[in-house]
Order: C-alpha cells, then structure tokens, then sequence
C-alpha cells in the first residue's frame, strides 16, 4: 500500500498564488454557495457552459455521439503517439449544478498535449433539471460505447467530477463490467454533506466554496437519492475490488476532510492509493494559472502516462 505524499507541503506558496487567493477572497468567489438561496439565486442565471476549443495545430478536436442532453467531446495530439497510452475519460467539476469553464479547458489542452494520451471530455447534464440516478445510469451506457475502442482506460474528474468518476466506477463494479485501469482524482467531493468538525473548521480558511450552498447543491443532485447514497456521495460506498487511485487534495478545501477519510477506508479495503497534499491550496488548484497547478499539472501528465509503477496494471 502507498503512504501519503507531501508534495508541495514543503513549498513555500508562489507570489501568483499568494495574488489568487487574495483575489478569490476579496471577489468573494465563493459567494453563491453561502446559501441555498444565494445558490438558486445563481441558478437562475442560467450560465452557459465555456465552448469546446476548435481543432488547431497541435490539438485536435472532435465531437462524439452522446445520450441527450450530453456532449463528449474527444481531444486527442495532432500528431499520435507511437506507443500505446490510456485513453481517458475526464468528467468536469461545477457542484454538479455548474458547466464546464475555461479553465478546464486550458488545463485539459495542457494534459493532452503534454502526455500524448486522448482524453474525452464528458459535459454531463446539470442539476436541479437532472440528477443522479438518471445521470450516472446515463454515463454507465455513455462510457461503454466511448471507451470501447480503447484497450486501455482510466477515469479523471475534480470536484463533483471526481466523485462522479468514483459514483461511475462503483456502478460498473457492481454491474460486473470492465473498470478503468486507474483513477485521478482531483480535489475530489465524495460527501455532499459536508458534514463533521473537520469540515466545518475547513470552511472557515476555503475561497471557493462555502458549506450551506454546496450542500444544496448536492441534495439537488441526489433528487430522489439519499444524499448518502453511494452514486451521489461515494465517501460512504463499499470501498473493496477498486482500480488504483490518485487523489489531490487541498489544505484550504471543505472537500478535503471527506477525502482523507474515503482514502483512509479504501486502503483498509485493498486499494492502491496515493495522496497528494496542497499545502495553502484552495479547492481545485490545479485549474488555476499558477505556478503550484502547473507542477500538479505535470504530476497528473506523469500519472496518465502510467510512468508511475505504483499504477502499472500488473
């Protein structure tokens, strides 16, 4: 089994980063999931999901059949690779009540081209309109026709993405089918609770998220579900017979708690995994345009190579 990784514990935090969070804290990013009001009072603003980047040079970009209401698009290096890499499914962070950004986007080019690996990129329908059982009973289908014609696999996601790449792998173990080869898991929110003192005491230092907004978000996506059902919040899940696992957490986040205790209890159910710290990170850190998330994002291009022996499937 893997021990926890400092990573960037032993960093001191950049000037760009210092100005980011200094920024999110002063812009009050994390306004809208101060409340459940504050956060349907965002959802009534209907924000548009960031388009898709075009074919160019170096990425190229092309849509794939999806279920209704979704889109999966494939990015994939101009030039391929000459050796056999993963190919990935990478689902998008947003509280599942929020589109895909810019960000992701950016950060998405750079995974692609720095690892040579094709990634397709699933924009899943949102919630409240959608929720979780149609969702991931959705995806089950969706991926399997997807990723078919890839020998090999693995699921990415951040934030809610992450949990859904876990909520994903769960029904595709319970259902008996293929998983991916490993998972890489970004700030991942596996409790939409977000209950416990741990958590709490966390929302106090967070920039992007707050506790009773995030939590409405959450009981919107479970729709019928219990909020602690496996598929909407997997920290409670049966963690036994999972692929290997990378998971980053921040030291800022109100995710983070439910992720250590998740990482906890699937090493003592057999799992690979392996954690990597944020020390001063906010939720979501690698998306950002800071020197910190560029190390992260060269981790992850490491990680999707399987250069890592820890994730080699033996």
């Amino acid at each position: 089994m893997s021990s926890p990784n400092a990573d960037l514990s032993s960093l001191s935090i950049s000037f760009p980063m210092r100005m980011l969070l200094s920024w999110l804290r002063i812009s009050q990013r994390n306004a809208m999931y101060r409340s459940a009001a504050q956060l349907h009072t965002m959802l009534e603003r209907n924000v548009q999901a960031a388009p898709a980047p075009k074919s160019d040079s170096q990425l190229k970009v092309q849509p794939l059949t999806a279920p209704v209401y979704w889109q999966c698009w494939q990015l994939s290096p101009q030039q391929p690779s000459t050796t056999t890499l993963p190919c990935w499914l990478y689902l998008h962070g947003g509280a599942y009540v929020r589109p895909i950004t810019p960000w992701h986007w950016r950060m998405l080019r750079e995974l692609v081209l720095g690892s040579g690996c094709t990634v397709l990129v699933a924009q899943y329908p949102l919630a409240p309109q959608f929720t979780c059982c149609a969702t991931i009973t959705d995806l089950l289908q969706a991926a399997a026709q997807w990723l078919a014609p890839h020998a090999r696999w693995g699921l990415m996601g951040d934030s809610a993405g992450a949990g859904m790449a876990v909520a994903l792998t769960l029904a595709q173990r319970d259902a008996g089918l293929a998983m991916a080869e490993k998972l890489l898991l970004i700030t991942p929110w596996l409790d939409v609770t977000l209950q416990g003192d741990a958590c709490n005491a966390l929302a106090a230092r967070d920039p992007m998220l707050a506790l009773d907004g995030a939590r409405e978000a959450g009981r919107l996506y479970a729709g019928k579900l219990s909020t602690s059902h496996p598929w909407v919040s997997p920290a409670y899940a049966d963690l036994h017979k999972l692929p290997p696992i990378s998971l980053w957490c921040a030291q800022h986040d109100v995710c983070t708690s439910a992720s250590l205790t998740f990482a906890e209890r699937a090493r003592q159910a057999g799992c690979d995994i392996h954690i990597h710290h944020g020390r001063r990170m906010p939720h979501a850190w690698p998306l950002l345009p800071t020197p910190e998330a560029h190390a992260t994002r060269q981790q992850l291009i490491t990680q999707m190579r399987s250069e890592d022996t820890l994730f080699a499937r033996q």
